[in-house]
């Protein structure tokens, strides 16, 4: 599994559920870590660079299996 594509799945399916999102992806291609950040809102008013609510995870991405199921997934089915 890439992380472009997490990030891509993140974006399609939470677009309809949360409000102003944004999914940023930061990778180290030198030690492998990375981060993945997901910023909403709960308000449908629009504060550019404004976020109520972040939520990121991160690892190495010889973990990124396990940190998908125990905690994106998780994540995503709780909104």
């Amino acid at each position: 599994m890439k992380l472009e594509e997490i990030k891509k799945q993140i974006e399609e399916i939470l677009k309809s559920k949360l409000n102003h999102l944004k999914v940023s992806l930061d990778d180290n291609l030198e030690t492998g870590d990375f981060v993945i950040s997901v910023w909403w809102n709960d308000s449908e008013i629009e504060l550019p660079g404004n976020y109520e609510h972040n939520e990121s995870f991160m690892g190495n991405k010889k973990d990124i299996l396990n940190i998908y199921n125990n905690e994106i997934l998780p994540f995503i089915k709780s909104k």
